[in-house]
């Protein structure tokens, strides 16, 4: 089914429904149905056992968890090279000993920086995220009761959808597109252009869209764009998700001839639409920032890794304001630092800390605290748009503290709250999980069922692995191959998903070594020496490739 060619009244169709499925409405058109809503609410999704919820404020998503364990940030950071096995152990146990967040442990020891957190966090929430777009079944839930999750982070779904759907469509979803767009004509959405603000695209992917504006075909782009045609057909998959493009007016009739089915009417609740906010919203999360994890892990996405900027930069000028009955401040920490640290924190923060007071402040401090705290954190003092954003969080924050200590019911209240909030030991960021899903054991045990030569159940497991974490290169390679082993009359329809596998990443040794051997099974001599030699550079010392060429002489001389 394609993801393609949501209009505006779809896409508000589909940020009314309850619940449904995503064999129904894929992720991808319910990601950007929410955020063009600016909807605030839980986006809670299940495949067999696999779950995620992914949180939305105002249209942005500032979490997603899971039941993964290689999504925890712990784990995330092993992935990187970022800790060791034994220091997450040890941290972890620290955590929970203390009731206590891990970030807050690793910056305690030196492992990482507030800036450094800071980013591994995005970094994290964007592979968890990402992760989505390649769930092509399960169910869905849409819940507006959001509790609050303490994330100050924020990402602008176009970007992520341009990256999810452009780097984790199959190559056939691919084909089956490019048809349909030739048979239906294409047309440009001048009222829906105004989301190109909200993506970093290439000089030569503005030029597209230019043409695309200008009323120019399918097959006219790909003539005078000088993108490689794969990349031009994901660029336009991923535009037809934002409604930028849209079939021509006179195919438009149903839900299926409009590339989404027609939403079950049993789904959809008949409440009025959220109200949007009349305030415009700045750019939050580039490109860069959106990707960066997969570049780190992989360098699946095909962008530049993410800027120092990722966390907003203080003022030289400006220092960190003490809190009231200090007498001694301790010196200012390094600007970026502070202010990471802050950023880090402040949705956590109530009112009185945020601004450093005490509960007993009078209105005269209470105004100084609120001016010095607005003066540091002024949006119009950054110029850089990522830096402007995060000021601008903070600024905003600060605004609100000060409208809730300056009303004494309000004051009252969160003097009450103080009292008696009882927090827990540990909250589910910082246990030490028992029933999380381990996706390195599953594809562990599916590798001996096939060494073992029980190759379906080898594929059923290996799919488990593949599904937990389906950017794992390795885990997608071996899947691959061992369903050609189970049926062997496969062998194209799995070629075809090795080179999606190398598109991702080109650097995977085991799709390389694979893909040679089969293309050797077409006898295509020249490209199956060619992934074999890559694949002999990068699994060194392992014989297997070098086994493979030579079987591979033996057949050339043979005809």
């Amino acid at each position: 089914m394609l993801v393609m060619f949501l209009d505006r009244s779809r896409t508000e169709e589909i940020a009314r429904l309850s619940h449904g499925r995503l064999d129904e409405v894929p992720f991808a058109a319910v990601l950007h149905a929410l955020a063009l809503e600016e909807r605030t609410a839980v986006l809670s999704i299940q495949r067999g056992p696999l779950k995620k919820e992914v949180f939305f404020e105002d249209g942005f998503v500032v979490d997603c968890r899971s039941n993964l364990i290689h999504e925890t940030l712990g784990r995330f950071m092993m992935a990187l090279g970022k800790i060791s096995a034994e220091d997450l152990h040890r941290t972890l146990n620290v955590s929970f000993e203390r009731g206590v967040r891990l970030g807050e442990v690793l910056q305690e020891e030196g492992i990482v920086t507030a800036v450094e957190l800071a980013r591994l966090l995005q970094q994290n929430l964007a592979k968890k995220v990402l992760d989505l777009f390649t769930w092509r079944d399960g169910s869905y839930q849409i819940v507006d009761e959001v509790p609050a999750t303490g994330s100050p982070l924020k990402m602008k779904v176009p970007q992520l959808v341009v990256t999810g759907v452009a780097k984790f469509t199959s190559t056939e979803e691919i084909r089956r597109m490019v048809d349909a767009l030739r048979e239906a004509g294409v047309f440009w959405d001048h009222m829906r252009q105004g989301l190109l603000e909200d993506l970093r695209l290439s000089s030569e992917q503005q030029h597209l869209a230019h043409l695309l504006a200008q009323g120019w075909g399918v097959d006219e782009v790909v003539a005078a764009s000088p993108i490689e045609d794969q990349e031009i057909f994901r660029l336009l998959y991923a535009f037809g998700v934002l409604g930028l493009i849209a079939a021509a007016p006179q195919r438009i009739e149903t839900g299926v001839e409009a590339g989404v089915e027609a939403v079950p009417e049993a789904a959809v609740e008949m409440a009025p639409a959220p109200v949007s906010s009349a305030e415009e919203a700045a750019p939050v999360t580039t490109a860069d920032e959106v990707s960066s994890g997969l570049s780190a892990l992989a360098e699946i996405a095909a962008v530049d890794p993410a800027a120092d900027d990722l966390v907003p930069v203080v003022a030289p000028s400006t220092a960190v304001v003490p809190e009231f009955g200090e007498t001694d401040p301790q010196p200012a920490a390094e600007p970026s630092e502070a202010l990471a640290q802050i950023y880090l924190d402040y949705r956590g923060r109530d009112a009185f800390d945020l601004l450093g007071v005490p509960e007993t402040v009078t209105m005269s401090r209470l105004r100084v605290a609120f001016l010095a705290f607005s003066e540091r954190f002024a949006p119009w003092s950054f110029p850089e748009a990522g830096l402007a954003d995060k000021a601008r969080d903070l600024f905003l924050a600060g605004a609100q503290a000060f409208g809730d200590l300056a009303d004494g019911e309000r004051r009252q209240a969160l003097i009450e709250g103080r009292r008696s909030r009882v927090e827990s030991p540990v909250t589910s960021s910082m246990a030490i999980e028992t029933d999380l899903l381990d996706s390195e054991k599953q594809f562990e045990k599916g590798k001996g069922e096939m060494e073992r030569g029980d190759f379906e159940q080898a594929v059923t497991t290996l799919q488990f692995a593949a599904d937990c974490d389906p950017q794992n290169a390795e885990y997608r390679a071996e899947l691959a191959y061992c369903r050609y082993l189970a049926e062997p009359q496969r062998l194209d329809h799995a070629i075809i998903e090795l080179q999606d596998v190398l598109r991702l990443e080109a650097d995977c040794g085991e799709a390389n070594l694979y893909l040679g051997e089969l293309l050797m099974e077409r006898d295509e001599w020249q490209r199956s020496e060619d992934h074999l030699r890559r694949a002999n550079r990068m699994l060194a010392p392992d014989r297997r490739p070098i086994e493979s060429l030579k079987a591979l002489a033996v057949r050339r001389r043979r005809g």
